[in-house]
């Protein structure tokens, strides 16, 4: 309900008043009466109610629709920075070849320095306590470098 049928029903129920007052019928149709009229208030009350409801609502979404307008900007302007940044990445072949090599693990070098000596893989294996198949994948890891 709206507010121009909130006023339509209080002028009817003030017309059944008046009716009622006039007819001076029985104490039952006044009392009718009076009840239709605090039916019709009660239903003015309502339709208040929910104005001032819509009205806070329309104030939330407001409120949120700024708030997002806001970090839609910040989001922009962040993006917007980042771009106009210079880019310090380097090509791919760049970075592989300028790249500094990993350093060697110093029980890989152990592994290597006992392999130089001439020993075989079963006792550079007892000695370093690794499998053979440890000392194997580290001696071709590392010949190939």
């Amino acid at each position: 309900m709206n507010f121009l049928q909130a006023a339509i029903l209080l002028l009817l129920g003030t017309v059944l008043l008046v009716i009622g007052i006039r007819a001076k019928s029985k104490d039952e149709d006044a009392m009718t009466t009076l009840k239709g009229l605090a039916v019709f208030r009660r239903d003015i009350d309502a339709l208040k109610d929910q104005a001032s409801r819509s009205e806070a609502k329309s104030d939330l979404v407001q409120r949120e629709l700024m708030l997002l307008r806001n970090e839609i900007h910040e989001c922009k302007t962040t993006l917007a920075a980042r771009a106009s940044e210079p880019k310090k990445s380097k090509g791919v072949f760049e970075t592989r070849y300028d790249a500094e090599p990993d350093p060697i693990p110093e029980k890989y070098r152990a592994v290597m320095a006992l392999a130089q000596q001439g020993l075989p893989v079963a006792d550079i294996a007892r000695k370093m306590a690794l499998s053979q198949d440890a000392v194997a994948m580290i001696l071709n890891m590392y010949k190939r470098a």
